[in-house]
């Protein structure tokens, strides 16, 4: 069993934004025996695209609002809080100096510190990663490499 972190991406289709990833691969993640965390920083990003595509008549409000309540009482992915994410914050300000800008970016690499996988579909991430002593143990992965090496799928 290894320690996964989702980034937002993979938190989307939850609420009915589609990502280019079939439901039934993604069923397969959410039901392996693996532990999956996700960053509040991702609940925010996802609480906002969501409004964004409402605002847009992209994504029915009742779909948005029955996901983010399986989001809320889903049990099979723990939440990492802000206050946790925090413990990191000398990190996350290393990451953004570095040349990551996009800040709930910033925030879901420094908290990756303490997971086995990150599963990001950021070309930026692994990139600025690379620089980091601390992140030498973590895997960065996307969709594809993930499933073809963990979930052998």
């Amino acid at each position: 069993m290894q320690r996964i972190i989702l980034d937002s991406t993979y938190l989307l289709p939850l609420i009915g934004i589609d990502v280019g990833i079939p439901d039934e691969e993604l069923r397969t993640l959410f039901l392996s025996k693996n532990k999956l965390f996700a960053n509040e920083i991702s609940i925010f990003e996802v609480l906002g695209k969501g409004l964004r595509e409402i605002i847009k008549k992209k994504l029915p409000s009742n779909r948005f609002q029955i996901g983010l309540s399986s989001l809320r009482d889903d049990d099979s992915i723990h939440l990492i809080t802000l206050r946790e994410s925090l413990e990191y914050s000398s990190l996350i300000a290393q990451i953004y100096l570095s040349g990551l800008t996009d800040i709930p970016d910033c925030i879901i690499l420094g908290t990756a510190i303490k997971f086995d996988i990150l599963l990001t579909e950021s070309q930026d991430i692994p990139q600025i990663a690379t620089s980091f002593k601390e992140f030498h143990n973590l895997k960065i992965l996307n969709w594809v490499n993930f499933k073809k090496k963990i979930l052998k799928i």
